[in-house]
């Protein structure tokens, strides 16, 4: 008993989303009595060692205030931290996805789960088994149903199906406005639809496969080779970036860009858009094309409209406008601005173990002073920072729209010095006397 004491007390010193606030609440801390060197040495070996095994980005809370949920779920409320009123307060349902593996290791749940899994299977509707053949696993976990790799009798062609069963959700018409949505969208950046099967008691929307897995993934583990890079020294003369390189991170934004560039001219609003949304079509190429997916939280809004109220989407890439329930279509800008600060940099720029502590620093604003001197920041060019500000700006009406963004003169020269390596090099010229 002596010794888990101990192990929770050390424990408790280790904070994985390091930050000024964070630093600034242990210092609000009662002191503590002084401990030898030795001591203290070992404790910062120990914080070293996890801090190279567990990443300082995890997979955040998804708030949709008309989904119901039955087990292993919670009812919350939000709560603007800038206000405490009651009119800031929102019934929402929160799903913690921290509890939930990779999906790749879904498979590998309790015999109940997969039991109700098996369960789940003999529900599919007789329609989608007659075209397709449904695998068992479980490749993906929604809010309201699960996502399974299925094959087309026909064709053999790999596709996969997200089954949403209907009494998880409280109102059937967000369901048909996201088949609407996708029905509607064709474009290369965006995830295909295929076909849809409704009945009674479950939708199944089969869609196009991508092999190349989640955006969140690869960011992690470009992350940790970042970390272990920094902690054994650049390779040679070349400085190992912290995440992702800038031609790689600037092609992608690029593609993603043109997909909500795309949506935005038809005033459909994502609200949602996140690394765990971004899927690779091509399986280990860097080069690979991206997929933007997920519409259950889409909605459609004109420019002339009333702002959006209905606080929704994912507590990392949520804009403040959004958390004071007055927003429209450029939190989907916002939400852009993270995701690149976190493929470049491999942290959140609102971090925190907390949703409560994240949305307070949302609605603080962006530390511009620790994208300039913090080490995770060497070597990143002034135009990906300034690209990064002008979509993090706290005024929704200064913030830069998908068009301006288009034309940001960092995704112009990323993309020069990307075709410039491409280039092959001139051979030497010899001069003879």
């Amino acid at each position: 008993m002596e010794q888990q004491n101990k192990r929770i007390q050390l424990f408790s010193h280790f904070t994985i989303f390091d930050s000024p606030a964070s630093r600034s609440t242990k210092n609000m801390e009662p002191s503590r009595p002084r401990q030898s060197k030795r001591v203290t040495a070992a404790k910062q070996l120990v914080r070293d060692c996890i801090g190279k095994i567990i990443p300082k980005i995890r997979r955040p809370v998804k708030y949709d205030e008309d989904t119901q949920f039955t087990s292993g779920t919670t009812t919350a409320t939000i709560q603007s931290p800038a206000n405490s009123t009651d009119d800031c307060q929102r019934s929402v349902v929160l799903l913690d996805r921290e509890v939930l593996p990779h999906h790749k290791s879904l498979s590998s749940t309790s015999s109940s789960q997969s039991n109700e899994s098996s369960h789940q299977q003999d529900k599919l509707s007789l329609s989608v088994a007659q075209t397709y053949q449904i695998l068992p696993q479980i490749t993906g976990h929604g809010i309201a149903g699960e996502v399974r790799t299925c094959i087309h009798r026909t064709t053999r062609e790999l596709c996969v199906v997200k089954t949403i069963s209907k009494d998880r959700i409280r109102r059937q018409d967000r369901i048909q406005r996201e088949i609407a949505f996708l029905k509607q969208v064709h474009h290369p950046n965006i995830i295909s639809m295929y076909d849809v099967y409704d009945d009674k008691e479950e939708v199944n929307i089969v869609m196009e496969m991508c092999h190349g897995g989640e955006l969140f993934d690869k960011i992690i583990e470009k992350a940790k080779l970042g970390k272990v890079s920094k902690s054994g020294g650049a390779i040679g003369n070349q400085r190992i970036p912290s995440c992702f390189r800038e031609k790689d991170a600037a092609r992608i934004i690029h593609s993603l860009l043109s997909a909500i560039s795309y949506l935005h001219s038809k005033d459909i609003v994502h609200r949602d858009i996140k690394p765990e949304n971004i899927l690779f079509i091509e399986k280990d190429n860097d080069e690979s094309p991206i997929k933007l997916i997920d519409f259950g939280l889409s909605t459609r809004h004109p420019r002339q409209s009333k702002p959006l109220t209905t606080s929704v989407g994912t507590s990392y890439y949520m804009a403040p406008e959004l958390l004071d329930g007055s927003y429209d279509r450029s939190c989907d800008m916002w939400s852009i601005g993270v995701v690149t600060y976190v493929m470049l940099s491999g942290r959140p720029p609102f971090g925190g173990p907390t949703d409560h502590i994240i949305f307070k620093k949302i609605l603080r604003g962006l530390d511009v002073y620790k994208m300039e001197t913090s080490s995770l920041w060497n070597g990143v060019s002034k135009y990906a920072k300034d690209f990064i500000r002008c979509l993090l700006d706290m005024d929704p009406t200064r913030r830069w729209t998908v068009d301006q963004a288009l034309e940001h003169p960092w995704l112009k020269v990323a993309r020069l010095d990307a075709q410039s390596e491409l280039r092959p090099a001139e051979p030497k010229r010899t001069v003879s006397c």
